[in-house]
């Protein structure tokens, strides 16, 4: 599945659509290797262990891994386990159809 196309969505959009992952971060996020970078210290925060964010990485690729984060940190207060729900969505049996750009426009849809 990594051979995905490229992600359809803008760092202005995400930074828009997930602003609590943004609040988090020490450092202005500006392109999406930051985003990347900020979601590998928001997965231990949300009880995604090591070895969730690397088979989701194989399944999704860095990218919507990252985003897959960054959104969960909008809602992780309605989730009883992130971790398993994390996995379940990214590499579980329900992870054929996850599509993380979808669940970014919702939640910017969501905001407005």
């Amino acid at each position: 599945r990594t051979n995905q196309p490229g992600l359809q969505l803008s760092v202005r959009e995400i930074l828009s659509a997930c602003p609590e992952a943004a609040q988090f971060s020490v450092t202005p996020v500006k392109t999406m290797s930051d985003i990347v970078a900020h979601a590998r210290t928001l997965a231990p925060m949300l009880g995604i262990d090591a070895r969730n964010y690397q088979d989701a990485q194989k399944n999704l690729g860095a990218e919507r891994t990252a985003l897959t984060i960054w959104a969960i940190m909008q809602f992780h207060e309605k989730i009883k386990k992130v971790g398993a729900y994390f996995r379940s969505i990214t590499s579980g049996k329900n992870s054929a159809d996850f599509v993380p750009e979808h669940l970014v426009r919702r939640l910017s849809k969501s905001r407005l």
